[in-house]
C-alpha cells in the first residue's frame, strides 16, 4: 500500500533537524522493505516566522509498503519519539512540537485542492496548531 508521509518540527537549536530525522526514518521503512515512490520533497514553509529554526521546512514524501497503515503510524511514532526525546535533538525541552501526517495515497486525489491550498497558506501565514491538527482530522490523516 502507498503512503504519503510528512514530517516536521524535529529540530532543535541543540542538534538535529528534519530532513536528518527523514534520513533515519527512511533508513526505517527501507528496513521494513518499503519502497520510496519518488524523491522526498524539501516544503518550504514560511520563511518569516519569528521562532522558526533555521531553514523552516518540512519533508514529505511516498513510501510503498506491505505494512498497514497502524504499523506504518506506529513506526513513525516511535522514530519521532527516540528522536525528539532520547537521542538527538531533545527538542521536547526546547519546546519543539514535532508532528508527522500519514495519507493513504489513494486519498490523495480526493483532496488534492485542500492540501494545495493549506500549503499555499503555509508558505505565507502563520498556522496555528490547532488548525492543523483540526485540517487533519477532517482529512482523516
Amino acid at each position: 500500500m502507498k503512503f504519503i508521509v510528512g514530517v516536521d518540527d524535529h529540530d532543535s537549536t541543540k542538534a538535529g533537524c528534519t530532513t536528518h530525522f527523514s534520513s533515519i526514518l527512511l533508513e526505517k521503512l527501507f528496513l521494513k522493505n518499503c519502497k520510496i515512490s519518488e524523491l522526498p520533497k524539501l516544503v518550504r514553509l514560511n520563511p518569516n516566522i519569528p521562532w522558526k529554526t533555521r531553514g523552516n521546512a518540512s519533508i514529505s514524501f511516498i513510501v510503498d509498503c506491505n505494512i498497514s497503515l497502524c504499523e506504518l503510524e506506529q513506526l513513525v511514532s516511535d522514530t519521532s519519539e527516540k528522536y525528539v526525546k532520547k537521542k538527538i535533538s531533545m527538542g521536547y525541552n526546547l519546546n519543539r512540537k514535532p508532528g508527522y501526517a500519514i495519507l493513504e495515497y489513494d486519498k490523495y486525489n480526493l483532496i488534492k485542492d485542500k492540501l494545495e491550498s493549506f500549503y499555499e497558506r503555509a508558505v505565507s501565514d502563520v498556522i496555528p496548531l490547532d488548525l492543523a491538527k483540526k485540517f487533519a482530522k477532517n482529512n482523516k490523516f
